[in-house]
C-alpha cells in the first residue's frame, strides 16, 4: 500500500459516517436528469427525487447496501447505534444524515426543568393548573339549611291559629309533619315517569325505594 492510499485510508476512517454516505449519495443523485443512479429511476420532477431519497423503502435498503462498502466496523457500529436511538426518538434517520447537527441536538436533548425539580425542590406547575388540582381534591359540601326559628312568619301565623310544633296540619292533624324537602327531576325523564323526582336521599335509600317501588307493581 502506498502513502496516498494509506493516506486516503486515514482521512476516511476519521471522517464521520453520516458525511460519507451523504456524499456518495449525492454522487448517484443526477439532478439534470432528475434520477437516481442508485435505485435506478428516473423522475418528472426535483419534488419527486427528494422525496424518494427521504422516503422510499428501495432508496433507503440500497443505501444501507452501500454503506456497507464504504464504512469500517467500526464506522458501521456506531452508525447501527445511531440508528437504534433514532427509531427510539421519533427522529428520521435522514435528518441525521442531512442536518447532523440538528438531529443530535434533538437526541442529547435534557430536561432542564426536571433537573430542577430534582435538584432544589422547585415545581414549575402553573399556580392555575396546581389551584384546579386543589379544587378538584377538596369534596363539595352540602349546606345544611337552617332550622325554622321562632321569629319565621308562617310559624308565627300557624301557632296563632292553634297549631304546635311536631303536629301534622288539618282539623284531625292527619297532614304532614316534616319540612317539605325540595325535589329534583333526573334529566331526560319525563313527567309521567313514576323515577322522574328524588329527594336528597342516600344511595341506600334510594335502592331501597326502587326495590319497594318494583314490588308494589309486580304485586298490583
Amino acid at each position: 500500500m502506498n502513502d496516498e492510499s494509506a493516506e486516503l485510508m486515514k482521512e476516511t476512517t476519521e471522517r464521520d459516517p453520516f458525511e460519507i454516505i451523504k456524499a456518495e449519495e449525492e454522487k448517484l443523485i443526477d439532478r439534470d436528469r432528475l434520477a437516481c443512479m442508485l435505485c435506478k429511476r428516473q423522475f418528472n420532477s426535483s419534488e419527486l427525487l427528494a422525496k424518494h431519497q427521504q422516503l422510499s423503502g428501495l432508496h433507503k435498503t440500497n443505501l444501507s447496501v452501500l454503506r456497507r462498502t464504504l464504512l469500517n466496523d467500526e464506522q458501521l457500529e456506531h452508525v447501527e447505534q445511531v440508528e437504534r436511538e433514532v427509531r427510539f426518538n421519533s427522529i428520521s434517520f435522514f435528518s441525521i444524515i442531512f442536518f447532523p447537527f440538528h438531529a443530535h441536538k434533538q437526541m442529547n436533548y435534557r430536561d432542564r426543568a426536571k433537573e430542577r425539580r430534582d435538584k432544589y425542590g422547585i415545581d414549575d406547575t402553573p399556580e392555575f393548573s396546581k389551584r384546579k388540582f386543589e379544587l378538584e381534591k377538596e369534596p363539595i359540601k352540602e349546606k345544611t339549611p337552617p332550622p325554622i326559628s321562632d321569629d319565621n312568619i308562617g310559624s308565627r301565623m300557624l301557632k296563632a291559629m292553634g297549631w304546635t310544633e311536631g303536629t301534622g296540619l288539618g282539623k284531625s292533624n292527619q297532614g304532614m309533619s316534616g319540612i317539605i324537602e325540595v325535589e329534583r327531576r333526573k334529566s331526560g325523564l319525563g313527567l309521567g315517569n313514576q323515577n322522574a323526582k328524588f329527594s336528597r336521599e342516600s344511595y341506600k335509600e334510594a335502592v331501597r325505594r326502587t326495590a319497594l317501588q318494583r314490588f308494589k307493581e309486580m304485586n298490583g
